[in-house]
């Protein structure tokens, strides 16, 4: 069982083409500073959105026996991809370096400490997507264990009227929708 707090390489379609396999590391800052400060819903929402696994903490077979049971994926089953987060990020005017990927898991977990376990499962609402933040890193080599960007936060958000599966307003909250 590896540690809660050291997350593995994830797997995600290209921004440029879906069909082409990228992969991202995930934020140590985001682990670290939400570890640091107890917020551990978002660390295993990554566990079990991001990365496609539970988060190897004790007692987790509690929530893959028993209903409902929270939608684990991976960024390959991303549904859109979006670039740019119009609003200032880091040094960036609009955050242009910024991926972001929508996830619509039905499911999702959260930390609630029990006598059973210390996470739960927490159903969404039915117009909501999942987003997850990627800041791209530009490989000055590029081979097969390249690392494109690193996962720097998800965020759930309600979805958009005309299209549920995508975020609320994604036309003004995004520069491009790349797929």
């Amino acid at each position: 069982m590896s540690h809660w707090l050291e997350p593995p390489l994830v797997q995600a379609p290209s921004a440029l083409d879906k069909n082409y396999i990228v992969k991202y590391r995930i934020s140590n800052e985001f682990f670290d500073k939400n570890g640091y400060i107890n917020r551990r819903t978002p660390i295993f929402q990554i566990w079990t959105h991001v990365i496609g696994e539970f988060p190897p903490i004790n007692n987790i077979s509690y929530l893959k026996n028993n209903l409902p049971f929270p939608t684990v994926s991976t960024l390959l089953d991303s549904v859109a991809c979006f670039r740019g987060v119009n609003r200032p990020c880091d040094v960036e005017n609009n955050g242009d370096s910024i991926l972001t990927y929508i996830l619509n898991p039905s499911v999702s977990i959260a930390y609630e400490p029990s006598m059973a376990c210390l996470a739960r499962a927490v159903r969404l609402g039915t117009n909501v997507a999942a987003t997850v933040q990627v800041r791209v890193t530009d490989a000055l080599q590029v081979d097969d264990e390249t690392v494109s960007g690193t996962v720097t936060r998800i965020e759930f958000v309600h979805g958009d009227a005309g299209t549920p599966l995508l975020p609320e307003n994604y036309q003004e909250r995004y520069s491009e929708h790349l797929w």
